[in-house]
């Protein structure tokens, strides 16, 4: 009798589940991409999500970021911008 009503359930519950998957379509929320960071002056990593346009706006930051590294790095600080 109790293995039954286990079963029913389980049943139940993967119905409902595979409702709600059918009912959310995935076009609606954008996909996230998610990263493991570590915040400036922390050793500890945190995960962050974001979806792709802003994933795409940290590369892009970071890329100027570090090509002003480079610049200042190589050329004496008289010609320096």
């Amino acid at each position: 009798m109790k293995i039954a009503l286990c079963a029913a359930a389980l049943l139940v519950t993967q119905a409902a589940i595979a409702e709600e998957v059918v009912q959310k379509p995935a076009a609606e929320e954008p996909k996230q991409i998610c990263t493991r960071e570590k915040p400036v002056g922390s050793n500890r990593p945190i995960r962050v999500c974001r979806d792709a346009e802003a994933v795409e706006i940290v590369g892009e930051r970071s890329r100027e970021a570090f090509e002003v590294v480079l610049r200042n790095r190589f050329n004496p600080p008289e010609l320096r911008p």
